[in-house]
């Protein structure tokens, strides 16, 4: 059994779960072959291989036909689905918000995400508008306003507009944990290395100094 969430726990039997609750009371039946913990009342199920979600009334809320669903359920308002190889996201009436069309995705911050098709990146909005195409080797979500990208080996930043704020010429490239590199939370926003020489920069790309 696991711990509590929600007020209920999952209990297993012969490979099946399902849910008590605190009175240790059987509410959902051990009919799932493998269950989540649940959180904010939904929980992911799986069932001959499938996956979908539940409520903690043992609705089902989204059909149990997916090969795979984010661990994020609905962050952001939206869940990551897998079908056949394909990625898309989905809202929580399962309406299919971005298609089912990519090779990964990543979970939307700050009102955009990374996509990948084939073996390159690029960045859509949450109407599945394209902002950058996939021209990026490697790309990390948007954090403060920019975006982390990298391109033939080389790293740099991209706004939400797309356009380079930092030019990808970097041979690394790395948000900032202020608090660890005593720098002013307030400017330093990531650190660069070309060669030998590194710098940081803001969130407009200029260089700052660091802060002892």
């Amino acid at each position: 059994m696991w711990n509590f969430s929600d007020g209920l726990a999952r209990v297993g039997r012969k490979g099946k779960y399902g849910f008590i609750d605190l009175t240790g009371k059987k509410v959902i039946p051990l009919r799932y072959s493998n269950a989540l913990r649940f959180s904010k009342g939904i929980t992911q199920v799986e069932r001959h291989k499938k996956w979908g979600m539940i409520d903690s009334t043992g609705k089902t809320i989204i059909p149990i036909k997916y090969d795979r669903i984010g661990f994020k359920d609905f962050y952001n308002g939206l869940a990551v689905v897998v079908l056949k190889d394909k990625w898309g996201y989905i809202d929580r009436t399962n309406k299919i918000v971005i298609p089912l069309r990519y090779d990964d995705v990543a979970y939307f911050e700050e009102g955009l995400a990374c996509v990948k098709t084939g073996e390159k990146w690029g960045y859509i909005d949450q109407t599945s508008k394209e902002i950058t195409p996939a021209t990026y080797d490697d790309a990390d979500s948007f954090e403060g306003g920019l975006a982390r990208v990298q391109r033939n080996g080389k790293w740099g930043f991209i706004d939400k507009t797309g356009k380079e704020s930092v030019p990808l010429i970097y041979d690394e490239a790395k948000l900032l944990y202020l608090h660890v590199h005593g720098l002013d939370p307030e400017n330093a926003y990531a650190w660069l290395r070309l060669g030998d020489k590194r710098i940081y920069i803001d969130k407009n790309g200029r260089e700052v100094p660091w802060k002892k």
